[in-house]
C-alpha cells in the first residue's frame, strides 16, 4: 500500500523565496532530489523531467503543476513539493501561473502506483480550499504537515 509519508519528507517540502523560470525551478527541484537520494542520476532525472514538460506542460491550472517522470533503476516513489513565492509560467490551460509544483518521481515499474499518486495529488491541489490553505501557510514544517494529511486523508478516502 502507498504510504505518503515515505513519498514526501519534511526535506523535500519548501517555499522559494527568490525568483526562478519553469526550467530553474525544476532545478531546484531535482537539487532537493539529489540530496534525498545521492545514488540518483540527478542529470539525467532534470533530463526526463524537461523531456515531459516538452511533451505537454505538466501545469493544471489554478497555480498548480505535477511535473512527473519515471526513472530507471530508482526503486522508490518521491517527492518534492515547492511552494513558490514569486508564480511563475508554466503553460498550464488556463494562462495562469504556477505557485505551486508537485515534482513527483516514480520508478519504471510503478505504472499503476504512478497513476494512483497523480490521482491523489490532482485531487487534493485541484481543491480550492486546500490550495488557499497551502499558499497561506508561512513556514516549511507547517506547511510539510499540510501537505501530507491532506494526501494520506485523500489517498485513504480513495482506498475506502
Amino acid at each position: 500500500m502507498l504510504d505518503f509519508n515515505n513519498v514526501l519528507l519534511a526535506s523535500c517540502t519548501c517555499t522559494v523565496r527568490q525568483q526562478v523560470s519553469k526550467k530553474s525551478a525544476l532545478q531546484l527541484a531535482t537539487d532537493v532530489f539529489a540530496i534525498r537520494f545521492p545514488e540518483l542520476d540527478t542529470r539525467l532525472l532534470f533530463d526526463r523531467l524537461m523531456e515531459r514538460e516538452n511533451l505537454g506542460s505538466t501545469g493544471l491550472g489554478e497555480g498548480v503543476a505535477i511535473p512527473h517522470c519515471r526513472m530507471s533503476g530508482f526503486d522508490q516513489i518521491a517527492g518534492v513539493f515547492l511552494k513558490l513565492a514569486n508564480p511563475i509560467e508554466f503553460g498550464s490551460p488556463d494562462g495562469a501561473p504556477i505557485d505551486l509544483m508537485f515534482v513527483l518521481v516514480v520508478p519504471d515499474a510503478a505504472e499503476a502506483s504512478h497513476l494512483e499518486v497523480l490521482s491523489v495529488l490532482a485531487s487534493v491541489l485541484g481543491n480550492h480550499e486546500y490550495r488557499t490553505l497551502l499558499r497561506d501557510i508561512q513556514n516549511d514544517e507547517a506547511l510539510h504537515a499540510n501537505m501530507l494529511q491532506l494526501l494520506n486523508a485523500a489517498h485513504q478516502a480513495r482506498s475506502i
